[in-house]
């Protein structure tokens, strides 16, 4: 059996706390793409998306 390697999984508040300290109000993208971003920083984990938004954004925190 392979396993996949699996990210942090945060709390509200952790991802909450990641949306205010990095300014992501107004960015386009919603609380799952919050946390998803935000998982990937916290696990230092790829994050693989076609949406342009959350593109930016991984690109912006260096996340490939």
């Amino acid at each position: 059996m392979i396993t996949m390697p699996q990210a942090k999984r945060l709390s509200d508040q952790a991802v909450l706390s990641f949306i205010n300290t990095r300014q992501l109000y107004g960015k386009g993208i919603g609380l799952v793409d919050a946390h998803l971003l935000a998982s990937a920083v916290a696990s230092g984990m790829r994050l693989h998306t076609l949406d342009k938004k959350l593109l930016s954004l991984k690109t912006r925190f260096e996340i490939y």
